[in-house]
């Protein structure tokens, strides 16, 4: 049986990471070293973590994609309401848990 310092070891695990989306950026300039990013040019899809950003480029993780040949760009991004979200199912999921399975009295 799971003791409470697994239990509360799981819930550190699922609340620290919080909860991360791709978000759409029209703006080259709001990109910047050590970012997330995704680019889709006419022929591929990159996903990378961002070196460096130029007039010209944007670079990361040994692939250099110009700024022209850009079609869309997201940038991973923390949501908050997903993290909420995630906080709250975690914390009914133990208080579910604990009511079924370690309750003397139930």
């Amino acid at each position: 049986m799971i003791g409470v310092r697994g239990l509360a070891a799981f819930l550190a695990l699922a609340l620290v990471g919080g909860c991360t989306s791709l978000q759409p950026v029209v703006d080259v300039d709001a990109v910047g070293p050590g970012d997330e990013v995704r680019i889709t040019t006419a022929n591929q899809e990159f996903e990378l973590n961002v070196v460096e950003v130029t007039e010209h480029a944007i670079a990361g993780d040994g692939v250099e994609v110009a700024i022209e040949d850009v079609e869309t760009l997201e940038m991973r991004r923390f949501s908050v309401i997903r993290s909420a979200a995630a906080a709250g199912a975690t914390y009914l999921g133990l208080l579910l848990f604990g009511i079924l399975f370690l309750c003397p009295v139930c």
